[in-house]
């Protein structure tokens, strides 16, 4: 399959894993934080709802990261979040380039490695592309994020190209992504009149030239 023109926009959501790494990271000087006496595994180290986290860059919004709520369990290295949401915004203008949200997310503290799970949705209005998926884990120290290969993921962009298939892989150093599994949909390409058919291909991939 010929690679498409542009990067898809999941290579750029480095800002998304190290908000979440503040949530895991911060003091909790919270009023609605909970600090919990017990040091059990099963039960969090404190408790925050309806959470925030906010980056900014001289004086302007560029992220913001939203959770209804977050629990921190200390002894497992991990910061569960549900509700998740979050926006990358343009400098200058404040208009939203990326969102997204996720039904809930695990951070892993020692790796800062991530799993989101339940409804994901990304959007680019960069690259015009939507990610759709119920299964995605980020992996920090290979910078690869993946789902499973009995899980769908959708990749939509806006000019009408639409590939979906199992064992998705994206690797943001080689800024590319792959499907190990069946794939099915179709690919506008720019230098070509016709699209470019995945119908029930094996081991799809697509690379920024």
């Amino acid at each position: 399959m010929k690679s498409m023109r542009r990067s898809l926009f999941f290579t750029r959501h480095s800002l998304f894993f190290l908000s979440l790494f503040a949530v895991a990271a911060c003091s909790f000087d919270y009023g609605e934080a909970k600090l919990k006496d017990s040091m059990e595994e099963n039960i969090p180290n404190s408790i925050l709802s309806n959470f925030e986290h906010t980056v900014v860059d001289k004086g302007q919004v560029i992220f913001r990261l939203n959770a209804k709520e977050a629990s921190v369990f200390d002894s497992l290295k991990q910061t569960k979040l549900s509700g998740v949401s979050f926006a990358e915004y343009e400098r200058n203008t404040g208009k939203a380039l990326t969102s997204g949200r996720a039904s809930s997310a695990i951070f892993f503290t020692n790796t800062e490695s991530a799993e989101l799970s339940g409804e994901i949705l990304f959007y680019s209005k960069r690259n015009e592309a939507a990610l759709e998926g119920g299964y995605l884990y980020w992996d920090n120290e290979r910078k690869t994020l993946e789902g499973r290969r009995d899980r769908l993921i959708s990749i939509t962009k806006d000019d009408g190209s639409i590939i979906r298939g199992e064992g998705f892989t994206a690797n943001a150093r080689k800024r590319s992504f792959s499907f190990s599994g069946r794939a099915t949909g179709s690919i506008q390409v720019e230098d070509e009149e016709e699209e470019q058919s995945a119908d029930e291909a094996d081991g799809v991939e697509g690379k920024e030239p």
